[in-house]
């Protein structure tokens, strides 16, 4: 971990085929051509130096779409374990489906300020039924931001424009390297070398530099660091060293299991299709074989 600006937590993600993908569900979108930030008055948080940068990505972007300032800390308890380092980020996506989240006014305790132990601790978080208070916060649906045209940082920032109007914004992470940490004005340079540990943030939207698009990052380590916060990643960076990302995007569930009925539909007519041609070849193979045994046999 960094010796100053307190960073990582994220688990290296696994594939899960039962994602819900934003491009097959909204299509690919336009590329931006100008400057824009979803929601440019965002509050920079601070995880302090614990391993919750997957509960304050997910919430800070939960929170852009919500009224009130929310609590990280109640999504950290929901899906770290004390005896466990960090978490994956589809956890974080999930529980703010499943139980939605609490406001930070309700929050019994408050990083920085507290432990980690504190948050964690069951004791904590008995004197209400915070849950209940969570369900008014809950997001309806995830969904992960697939490649491009071979490029995420084109699908990032194509999905940030189509959305920019309800201000979602997009939670991803990366193995973070020191020298994006120290980088001038948070502009991260395309050499780096010095690995720190795997850290989940947020994307925001869009800034050109010296003419050329890179992507806004807001942090959760406070304001001292980057921009006041915030980083900008040109896109070999993206491309080469973001994992998966994923949006909250509120939508109908009966929309979205026509669309997964169809695209199950396509697929079965693929694999079919396949089935097809693998049995033509086999055959053709096995009636080749024949023709070549026959011939050897009758030259013996």
């Amino acid at each position: 971990m960094d010796n100053q600006l307190h960073i990582g937590g994220l688990k290296k993600p696994t594939i899960d085929l039962r994602d819900f993908s934003h491009k097959k569900y909204f299509g690919a979108g336009e590329l931006p051509t100008v400057d824009f930030d979803v929601n440019p008055n965002a509050r920079i948080t601070d995880q302090g130096t614990t391993d919750f940068c997957v509960p304050f990505s997910t919430t800070s972007c939960s929170e852009d779409q919500e009224t009130p300032a929310l609590s990280p800390e109640y999504i950290a308890h929901k899906i770290i374990k004390p005896d466990v380092f960090g978490a994956e980020i589809r956890s974080g996506a999930k529980a703010h489906c499943d139980f939605g989240c609490i406001e930070q006014s309700e929050s019994p305790v408050r990083v920085p300020g507290v432990s980690r132990a504190e948050v964690l601790n069951e004791k904590n978080w008995r004197d209400k039924d915070y849950d209940a208070l969570a369900s008014k916060h809950k997001k309806l649906r995830y969904f992960r931001v697939d490649n491009l045209l071979g490029s995420k940082f084109d699908a990032i920032r194509s999905a940030l424009w189509m959305h920019k109007e309800d201000k979602r914004s997009i939670f991803t992470g990366a193995i973070w390297y020191r020298e994006w940490t120290y980088a001038a004005g948070g502009v991260v340079p395309k050499r780096y070398s010095e690995r720190v540990e795997g850290h989940a943030f947020k994307v925001r939207g869009q800034k050109h530099i010296n003419g050329e698009p890179y992507l806004v990052i807001q942090n959760s380590g406070g304001t001292d660091y980057g921009n006041r916060g915030l980083w900008y990643f040109p896109r070999e960076v993206v491309d080469s060293e973001f994992y998966p990302a994923y949006m909250f995007v509120d939508v109908d569930e009966e929309k979205v299991v026509a669309v997964q009925k169809t695209l199950i539909e396509k697929l079965k007519q693929v694999i079919q299709l396949y089935i097809i041609l693998i049995t033509r070849n086999a055959a053709q193979k096995v009636e080749l074989f024949g023709k070549n045994l026959w011939k050897a046999i009758s030259s013996s």
